[in-house]
């Protein structure tokens, strides 16, 4: 079984970039939004983010939606997405569930299933798309990638 907790996230500014397709698409997008970054002076000041607004279990590939997100320094002001799908927004705090998974990217399904299966036996229940944090790039092994899952919450009864 996973290894969860549950705490308030804190308030987070990010640059994102909307899609809509595969998940294929997330280290060229990743590359795209980090140009983007540059290209607009933002300051980078965390781990690279992603959020999974539809379930891949159900959608079909190419009508995924999601968004990469580059935590950037507060005060960058809010805007977008534009027409490329790019913006800057405050992720408020949430009550959140979160849990390292240590593996390769492509392997996490299973994972989320053990998350899922200690919300339930916990008394909790998902209360918003998931996210994921990225602690590893591409140079690591994908066998030790550190990636959190951060799962919003909410109390069940």
């Amino acid at each position: 079984m996973a290894d969860v907790s549950i705490s308030q996230s804190e308030p987070l500014t990010v640059a994102f970039k909307y899609v809509r397709g595969p998940y294929t698409l997330i280290p060229q997008t990743f590359g795209e939004l980090y140009h983007w970054v540059e290209h607009y002076g933002l300051e980078p000041v965390g781990p690279p983010q992603a959020l999974y607004i539809s379930d891949p279990e159900v959608t079909p590939p190419d009508d995924t939606e999601w968004e990469l997100w580059a935590p950037v320094a507060s005060g960058a002001g809010r805007t977008g997405p534009d027409e490329g799908g790019y913006g800057v927004k405050t992720v408020e705090p949430a009550l959140v569930a979160a849990a390292m998974y240590v593996g390769a990217w492509d392997a996490i399904g299973p994972f989320y299933h053990d998350v899922m299966a200690w919300l339930g036996a916990n008394g909790y229940t998902p209360a918003g798309p998931f996210r994921e944090v990225y602690f590893d790039g591409p140079e690591v092994p994908p066998e030790k990638n550190r990636t959190q899952v951060l799962i919003p919450v909410a109390r069940l009864g």
